[in-house]
């Protein structure tokens, strides 16, 4: 796939409330996945599911968040409460995790989860899978987001073209939401 084409472009203040309505559209990676839960209470409970930003500056490089501790990387993203905009937490991710404020371009892959629990034949419930890209148009990397030891959570920003070296995807949605932007 041409990673420099894919998505479905969208108004950057366009509200989406169902993001698997862009299924079908020329250019969005559809995908379905599943969740084994230990029990009924987990990532998915009373949510609508998980919007993922793809941030690129004009020079292609995607902006990141590491975690070096634990040798991982991944986009932006958060979970979308039932009513809630998924563009605006799309939107709302990239400023609130890094400090950069971004316009929405395209929708790339949208998606079901399915989350099982042990003992029940039938998923307990389904959450969508939403991948956006998006631009800067202003603000700056946050000064706790600039390195590992400035923030409490461990986890810093970079901008960059490919994963740093020493640093994987998690496994699930996470690396083949980098995957896909990545190539």
């Amino acid at each position: 796939m041409d990673h420099e084409h894919i998505g479905h472009p969208i108004a950057g203040n366009e509200p989406i409330t169902d993001p698997t309505s862009y299924r079908d559209h020329s250019g969005v990676e559809s995908r379905d996945e599943r969740n084994d839960h230990d029990g009924p209470e987990h990532c998915g409970t009373g949510t609508e599911g998980r919007a993922i930003v793809d941030v690129r500056d004009e020079d292609g490089e995607h902006l990141l968040l590491v975690h070096d501790e634990v040798g991982v990387a991944i986009m932006p993203n958060e979970t979308v409460e039932p009513g809630e905009d998924w563009a605006t937490v799309a939107r709302e991710a990239a400023a609130g995790y890094t400090g950069i404020e971004i316009e929405l371009e395209a929708i790339l892959s949208v998606g079901t989860v399915e989350h099982t629990v042990p003992e029940q034949d039938d998923p307990q419930m389904t959450t969508a899978r939403a991948v956006f890209r998006g631009s800067p148009v202003g603000g700056e990397v946050d000064e706790c987001k600039r390195a590992a030891d400035k923030g409490s959570d461990e986890w810093r920003v970079e901008w960059c073209s490919e994963l740093p070296g020493g640093i994987s995807a998690p496994d699930g949605g996470p690396k083949r939401d980098l995957d896909l932007v990545l190539g």
